[in-house]
């Protein structure tokens, strides 16, 4: 008898979120963008006049670092190869989500003006452009940074099913196959596997940051884009044996959504779709009809007779 094939809703990753403190963004949110640039090339600028749906997250955005990175992976999976559609896509993600960049004179008002007025100030003043291609190779490279992280984490954690389901059922591209090169190679150790793993994590800047809430010093990490946000929540993913400092943070899963194949964070053990309206419907069709196959084969089971009689 052959092994049951395993299904994504057991790609599990229990990746407990440990380390220093959470990253914390001091984020804005802009209703608009506008469009420049050319040779094949967009900046993309904050629209600072349409400062009624310019949103402040204060005092932090308030999104995990587990929320951003499966936000982003999403993201770059995404993205068309069109030029056009994929300004667009970028564009329609920092408007949903975030503006990607940080720079301090974005959210610094030192005068405490009204909002609407410092953004006044701010048009035309080129604070908060960014390049659409800089960020699509900003965010392929942590793509591929967090496809080899998470994929060798597994491994050396003895989980290569999981790897494996999380490797090629989301990371893989078709070209280098980064889990086959570390399963078929006898001499690749655990250690030796480890190593490797922590040599590709990024480096992060840390400092002392007030919080006011507990009024205490907190250690956290120097935070001018999601990129930072990303790439320490990945460390802090991989130093998953290290104690919290923060219980608000709880621990999270990521799974697969068998419908559209994006990842998302598990609520329950059971739950195999993500929230996306299209996926909810797919599984409301698949639980209509399982059901009514149940029934049909609960009735054949009950009238042998009818069943016999129809054939």
């Amino acid at each position: 008898m052959s092994a049951k094939k395993a299904s994504l809703r057991t790609t599990l990753l229990d990746f407990d979120v440990g380390g220093l403190g959470e990253t914390r963004l001091k984020a804005v949110r802009f209703g608009n963008y506008t469009r420049s640039g050319k040779d094949g090339d967009v900046f993309l600028s904050p629209d600072f006049g349409d400062y009624e749906n310019i949103q402040v997250f204060e005092p932090y955005y308030p999104v995990t670092g587990q929320d951003m990175l499966i936000r982003a992976c999403n993201l770059y999976k995404s993205i068309p190869d069109d030029a056009e559609q994929a300004v667009e896509k970028v564009l329609q993600w920092c408007i949903q989500n975030v503006h990607p960049y940080y720079p301090p004179e974005l959210l610094n008002n030192p005068n405490g003006i009204p909002w609407e007025e410092y953004w006044l100030n701010l048009w035309g003043s080129g604070v908060g452009a960014f390049s659409v291609i800089g960020f699509i190779s900003s965010l392929k490279s942590f793509f591929e940074l967090a496809g080899s992280v998470m994929t060798l984490t597994l491994l050396a954690t003895g989980k290569q099913d999981d790897a494996d389901r999380l490797y090629h059922g989301f990371f893989y591209d078709g070209g280098y196959d980064l889990f086959n090169e570390y399963t078929s190679q006898k001499h690749y150790t655990e250690d030796f596997l480890l190593m490797d793993n922590y040599a590709m994590l990024p480096k992060v800047s840390m400092k002392v940051e007030y919080d006011r809430k507990n009024r205490l010093p907190v250690f956290v990490p120097e935070v001018a884009s999601i990129f930072d946000v990303l790439n320490y929540t990945l460390i802090r993913m991989v130093t998953k044996n290290a104690p919290k400092m923060d219980e608000v943070w709880h621990k999270q899963s990521i799974a697969l959504c068998e419908c559209c194949g994006k990842m998302f964070i598990k609520e329950g053990n059971r739950q195999k779709y993500c929230k996306d309206p299209l996926c909810q419907a797919e599984k409301n069709n698949r639980k209509s009809r399982d059901y009514y196959q149940r029934k049909t084969a609960a009735k054949k089971s009950e009238n042998p007779s009818d069943s016999q009689a129809q054939s």
